[in-house]
């Protein structure tokens, strides 16, 4: 089967979940005899090809925008045109049977011919913003709209991000659900030394991810408890990490580490060496981090809304919390730091979770299956 996927944030260049997920996919198919390509933006000067873990990359110049809100929106429309060109020309030259593309953006706006084209929902920028009662762009709406509406089979990572979906775009579509998986090769327990009173956040600083209300009940927390730590993981954004300092007392600083970013074989080291991870992101299709997290045997106490349920049960696996109540979110982290100190049963738990739901093994079989019926129908 000859697959290609449409992804403008294909590592190693700068990704978040889209990245991350559509690089595990397409490495795992090539090595089960599916030719994978992959098209999309990077920060390159001019295009170019390389095959990675044999799948080949076209990377494509990114856009630049300029100040001028009519340019823009005209040059995003121009850039999504010539985008769709170029898929055309890969299509035909690569012999393609199916392309993936995905929500977010509304990358691929027009529908290619003579292949079948699978939308996957990760998470668009209208159903967010309509999850948290914001208006978003009207023109990223059409756009994703778009690119809904033309896809032939769509797929959900979540059954929270099908309903929301539906619901902000006011929609009806048929669609399978398949949960994004962890690779448990990578993401596992390696028998080092557990810092008990350490708090892990891993993620992107943006008012999704919520930074900024585990930072305002670290007052509380660092009061209640007066041996815990922070260590985050992420791109750091300079203002933001001042932002972010500033809503905590000046004498609890120095129990805050900012690290920065860290590829996965680091990442996986952090992960072992903290007690409990914090995932208090305002919305997420299927987030991964808590995955690899409680791969590692590293419970997640997260916010309780979105896809939370689909991934934790509350207080048997994780920890669900309302992260908007800056002395309760405080009061359950350091309860469950405390339960963690006592037993390892939440950990085991965690493990056996994603272990028979997340997968990556089993999510590549289900997403092959369905591969299959798409060229079938």
């Amino acid at each position: 089967m000859r697959i290609l996927f449409v992804c403008n944030e294909y590592p190693p260049n700068q990704y978040g979940g889209i990245g991350s997920f559509t690089k595990l996919i397409a490495e795992y198919l090539a090595l089960n005899n599916f030719s994978v390509f992959v098209v999309g933006y990077a920060d390159v000067k001019e295009r170019k090809t390389e095959i990675i873990n044999n799948v080949t990359i076209l990377w494509i110049p990114r856009p630049v925008y300029g100040k001028s809100k009519f340019l823009n929106i005209l040059k995003q429309l121009i850039s999504r045109f010539i985008f769709y060109k170029i898929i055309r020309k890969e299509i035909k030259q690569r012999e393609i049977q199916i392309i993936e593309s995905y929500d977010y953006g509304g990358p691929l706006i027009f529908k290619p011919k003579n292949v079948k084209l699978v939308v996957r929902l990760h998470g668009s920028h209208t159903a967010n913003n309509y999850f948290m009662n914001r208006r978003g762009s009207l023109l990223l709406r059409l756009l994703e709209k778009c690119a809904i509406k033309n896809a032939d089979n769509i797929v959900g990572v979540s059954e929270h991000i099908v309903r929301l979906t539906k619901e902000a775009f006011k929609l009806e579509f048929q669609y399978e659900r398949i949960y994004n998986g962890v690779d448990l090769e990578l993401f596992s327990e390696i028998g080092i030394e557990r810092d008990l009173n350490r708090l892990l956040l891993v993620g992107r600083m943006h008012p999704y991810k919520g930074f900024d209300r585990l930072f305002r009940c670290l007052n509380f927390l660092f009061a209640l408890n007066k041996e815990v730590n922070l260590e985050v993981i992420c791109t750091i954004v300079p203002e933001y990490k001042e932002f972010l300092m500033s809503l905590v007392d000046r004498n609890y600083h120095s129990r805050i580490n900012f690290v920065g970013r860290v590829d996965n074989n680091e990442l996986v080291q952090f992960y072992n060496k903290a007690s409990l991870l914090v995932l208090p992101s305002v919305t997420e299709a299927l987030a991964i981090i808590p995955l690899e997290s409680m791969a590692c045997g590293t419970p997640v106490i997260m916010t309780n809304g979105f896809t939370a349920p689909e991934i934790i049960t509350d207080n048997i696996d994780g920890v669900l919390v309302d992260t908007a109540d800056a002395i309760g979110f405080a009061s359950r982290i350091n309860d469950t730091l405390k339960f963690l100190k006592l037993s390892n049963k939440m950990r085991v738990n965690a493990k056996r979770k994603v272990k028979t739901k997340f997968e990556i093994g089993d999510i590549i079989l289900q997403n092959m299956s369905f591969y299959k019926r798409v060229l079938n129908d």
